[in-house]
């Protein structure tokens, strides 16, 4: 990998977005749907992460991102404007001294509601400073956004501390999780993080990928579901 990709990227719009539907089991209605980055100068989105980490250009990276996938998401002719869009964002970029104007412009300009946003908080990258994490998310949840935290994949200890954030939903991951290769295991994890989750934070199960695992998470009372069973990631009509 090198530098001269993430710039086509930057320079030349080099990429798209697709967006996945957000199901509510119980109604297996869509709430919303995440969003996420495609470009064929990488092999996957991760690498382009990476890359623009090192190189210290994650801030411009993502909310470059942020702003081009939001935009297209709200000219889409496929969705309705009651949808809710689910992004991704690393801790450092929304602690980055910057942030909170970027984030007030974005609203100003493109004319959407906060209300209609759920930030990601990216569990990948090690959040270095957690009360200026805590002090950003209390601001932007004043603004009107909602906050998750995106596929948690910790002890039952690091999900308590987590949810000192103040967050709104939180994302587990079936997928490719040594914890969730057998239904016994699924079922007491699942368990776990429902127990502890406050009244008013909501569970979504990633991965969802065949009917027995649509059945578990249902019958657990987990509110929401995403997974190739419902759709795969899909680009919009503009």
């Amino acid at each position: 990998m090198n530098l001269s990709k993430l710039n086509e990227v930057l320079i030349y719009n080099d990429y798209y977005h697709v967006y996945q539907p957000i199901i509510n089991l119980k109604t297996q209605s869509i709430i919303g749907y995440e969003m996420f980055f495609r470009s064929k100068q990488f092999n996957s989105p991760l690498q382009a992460f990476q890359l623009a980490k090192r190189e210290k250009l994650l801030y411009e990276f993502e909310t470059r991102l942020l702003w081009n996938g939001i935009l297209h998401f709200f000219q889409s002719e496929d969705l309705s404007f009651k949808k809710k869009i689910f992004v991704n964002l690393f801790p450092s970029t929304i602690t980055h001294p910057k942030f909170i104007a970027f984030i007030k412009n974005f609203i100003s300009l493109l004319n959407v509601s906060a209300n209609q946003i759920v930030i990601e908080v990216n569990e990948a990258e090690k959040i270095q400073d957690f009360e200026l994490l805590k002090s950003r998310i209390n601001y932007l949840r004043f603004m009107g956004f909602s906050i998750a935290i995106d596929d948690i994949n910790k002890t039952i200890t690091e999900v308590k501390k987590i949810l000192e954030l103040n967050i709104d939903f939180i994302k587990a991951d079936i997928r490719y999780k040594s914890n969730f290769k057998f239904k016994d295991q699924k079922r007491i994890l699942i368990k776990s993080f429902l127990k502890i989750c406050k009244e008013d934070v909501h569970m979504v199960v990633e991965g969802i990928e065949n009917k027995d695992d649509f059945e578990l998470v249902k019958k657990l009372g987990v509110e929401y579901g995403q997974g190739y069973l419902f759709r795969k990631p899909q680009k919009l009509k503009i």
